[in-house]
């Protein structure tokens, strides 16, 4: 019997598949059930086109006999040739029960990944790691798996062992550093790719997984930068593009911007970013009713892009079946199957209360409002505290030494400070409209430079401190060069900072914008800030947001108390009702002659980019007035808190004569 196999083996080995056959059936005749007479004939049925008699015969020496490896090999590769892929997996995990080979298990994960079945392929890697746990690709191929099946946690976990047993392994470290950017874990990321080897940098994926992290970071220049340096790097820029447009409106450089959307619109029409930015860019330049229109257009393009469908939301005009497919949409995306993480379902539901609230169906706003603050509260922790000691902390500066410096002498700075939403956007449209006022909107340049100074501040000022903050300032800024010698820096919570603006700044102005204590709470609250969980923790419940007004009403009392000459106050309802009146007083109070423009602020073409930068397109409006009245008593515990606020100390100047 083994001469007349081996004969038979020799021939099918040189293709001699006539005769090889004629020499297993002589075999099989004298044993019919010897396992490998079974398994070669079959391989060479199937090789010869019979494939599925072939199959049966290795299924039958299988069965015949289970301690030879080989058929089982043979017949996955059978199974897989024919897409019996389930097949091949029960077949597999036999073999791994009866050979206790770990490669049994590679083989299922990479088989239950074509199938889509992620459970099955991370179950699989695991048992292999326990086998082979010194196997860079299983650690990697489990991180793809788990991150496949939506588990960020445990793929991050997976790539960190990849990198482990290999620091240089560059698919774990974009990988990584993709994942952490999901999970907003943003400087982790960019900590993880600065490790890797320098010359596997300068590609397309390194390039792009580095804007987003800056771009989460709100460094949008160096955002660009990496943006710029991806789209050189590959033959499909369309994400690129679309990317660019979107980070170069956010630095408000909207002619590039409008240049690559336009890019990204002629390499897919169907571009559905490239088309918000164009629309958001009509938006912020005044031109509402054609954003309104682009905005539709990106909407039909793309109905689950969340962007469109927030700023769609907030417009007017919008005939009532789009709408009505729009608020659909939104509230689809804020499902909870849907695979939007809480920041931006929590956007969407906010914008949904919006929306209802100019219906005037303020039950139902009330809902999406508490809603959606709630979920984005619960994804992080706000440690009150310590937030609210570190604004007290700045009455520890030394008054007289803050009344006494010097500073920069040069600066004709006007800061406009306050709560968020208290009309500080609207006073600096205003004050932009002047000939002799250069508006720079919110420059973090002033809380920078103190940041720089370190902690214990109030313990380490001096004169020289105080001097080089001032000039380190006026560089940070980078003045336009032209002939207005003044700028404004709206930085609503800049009132940290006024001591120490007054004493680096002797020249500056800050005006304290002030709106109703409740009006100025829930328009707080109707808002989603972008990063919020840093510089906005206070904002999405609503105790907690009295209890922050309540200490950032006393840290305003301080500074009446200690520089209060070089505070003006304005009232947001006193602007409303008494426009002309109010806006000669500021620009008094500035030392700047009274000039018409500044009345027909809402005429502006300058770009505004905040959250009030459609509001201050329109002219003088009272229908922002009072608009806590028609919550009723859902808030009733904000207004009690709110009752015990202390009233304002003096201001600087008690009665300034209108100028018109």
């Amino acid at each position: 019997m083994s001469d007349k196999l081996n004969e038979a083996i020799s021939l099918h080995k040189n293709n001699q598949f006539n005769e090889a056959e004629q020499a297993y059936i002589s075999c099989l005749e004298e044993n019919v059930s010897h396992p490998k007479a079974n398994h070669l004939y079959g391989l060479l049925q199937y090789q010869t086109g019979r494939k599925l008699s072939g199959i049966e015969m290795i299924e039958k020496s299988i069965s015949l006999l289970s301690s030879d490896p080989q058929p089982y090999m043979d017949l996955v590769k059978m199974y897989k040739l024919e897409n019996r892929l389930d097949d091949a997996i029960e077949l597999l995990r036999g073999f791994y029960q009866q050979f206790n080979e770990p490669k049994a298990m590679v083989e299922i994960a990479s088989i239950a990944t074509m199938l889509g079945n992620t459970n099955s392929a991370i179950e699989a890697y695991r048992k292999a790691i326990e086998s082979m746990p010194s196997q860079i690709e299983l650690h990697y191929n489990l991180g793809n798996a788990l991150r496949t099946a939506g588990r960020m946690d445990e793929a991050i976990s997976a790539y960190r062992n990849t990198l482990q047993l290999d620091a240089a392994f560059m698919p774990a470290i974009l990988n990584l550093a993709s994942q952490l950017n999901l999970i907003k874990d943003f400087h982790e990321a960019l900590t993880v790719l600065n490790r890797a080897p320098h010359d596997n940098t300068n590609t397309y994926e390194y390039h792009f997984v580095t804007a987003h992290a800056y771009m989460g970071l709100l460094e949008e220049a160096k955002a660009e930068y990496h943006l710029r340096a991806a789209s050189k790097l590959t033959s499909e820029p369309l994400t690129c593009f679309e990317a660019l447009a979107h980070c170069l409106l956010r630095q408000l450089k909207h002619s590039e911007a409008k240049e690559f959307a336009l890019q990204a619109i002629d390499i897919d029409s169907h571009s559905a970013i490239a088309t918000y930015v164009l629309g958001d860019i009509l938006a912020l330049s005044g031109d509402i009713e054609q954003a309104r229109v682009k905005m539709w257009e990106s909407f039909q393009k793309n109905p689950n892009f969340m962007e469109t469908i927030r700023c769609l939301l907030n417009y007017r005009g919008l005939p009532s079946k789009q709408m009505e497919q729009v608020v659909h949409a939104a509230k689809t995306c804020c499902d909870s199957a849907s695979s939007y993480n809480a920041e931006d379902k929590s956007a969407l539901l906010v914008a949904l209360g919006a929306y209802h609230e100019k219906n005037d169906q303020t039950d139902e706003a009330f809902k999406f409002l508490e809603e959606g603050n709630k979920l984005l509260r619960s994804s992080y922790e706000y440690d009150e505290t310590k937030h609210l000691n570190a604004l007290l902390s700045m009455q520890e500066l030394d008054s007289n030494l803050l009344l006494n410096a010097q500073g920069h002498l040069q600066a004709n700075a006007i800061f406009i400070v306050g709560m968020p939403r208290s009309g500080t956007s609207l006073i600096e449209q205003i004050m932009s409209c002047h000939s002799k006022v250069n508006a720079l909107g919110e420059s973090p340049c002033f809380p920078d430079e103190v940041r720089k100074l370190g902690g214990s501040i109030s313990l380490r000022v001096s004169p020289s401190i105080i001097n080089a903050l001032g000039e380190n300032y006026v560089k940070a800024l980078n003045l336009p060069q032209n002939d207005k010698p003044f700028f404004t820096d709206k930085l609503p919570h800049n009132f940290r900072n006024i001591g120490l603006i007054a004493a680096a700044l002797p020249n500056a102005k800050i005006i304290h914008c002030v709106r109703d204590p409740v009006e100025t709470c829930l328009s707080i609250y109707k808002q989603i800030w972008k990063d919020a969980s840093n510089s906005h923790a206070y904002a999405q419940d609503l105790e907690e947001l009295a209890t922050y007004y309540k200490t950032y009403v006393e840290l305003m009392n301080h500074w009446y108390d200690t520089c209060g000459e070089r505070i003006y106050r304005i009232d947001y309802e006193q602007v409303v009702m008494h426009p002309e009146a109010e806006i000669a007083k500021i620009l008094d109070f500035c030392g700047l002659p009274f000039e018409n423009a500044c009345l027909e602020f809402y005429k502006s073409k300058r770009i505004v980019n905040t959250t009030s930068a459609y509001q201050v397109k329109r002219s003088i409006y009272k229908d922002s007035l009072a608009i806590s009245d028609r919550y009723g008593e859902k808030l009733d515990e904000l207004r009690t808190s709110l009752s015990t606020v202390a009233p304002w100390k003096r201001k600087a100047r008690i009665e300034i004569q209108s100028k018109p």
